[in-house]
């Protein structure tokens, strides 16, 4: 009965030990899933900056154009409105007296 004994308690201790590994590569198996779930949304919240990212350029870029746009017809406007407005005789009156005074001053510094 006493080699069965030994035996018995040297299985004891190898399963065990066994439980031991087996609860070591379940808790490195499950650190290595949220791992690699982690890695797999850090790519995902990657690829959102990345798409954000270039919907802010393309949003940028079409501001900057429709503004350049925006600009020139501004000046177009201005100056249609100042051409409108020299036509009125008081405006072309005091366009031409600042004119005159202007160029007096201009004349009397140098």
């Amino acid at each position: 009965m006493g080699f069965f004994n030994q035996k018995s308690e040297e299985m004891i201790m190898l399963q065990t030990k066994i439980q031991s590994l087996l609860g070591i590569i379940v808790g490195l198996e499950t650190t290595y899933n949220t791992v690699k779930k982690t890695g797999i949304l850090m790519r995902a919240v990657e690829d959102l900056q990345t798409k954000a990212l270039i919907a802010s350029q393309a949003l940028e870029a079409k501001a900057k154009s429709q503004l350049i746009a925006l600009t020139w017809s501004e000046v177009v406007a201005q100056k249609a409105l100042n051409a409108v407005a020299k036509v009125n005789p008081y405006i072309l009156l005091g366009t031409a007296i600042l004119t005159l005074v202007g160029g007096m001053a201009f004349a009397y510094q140098s």
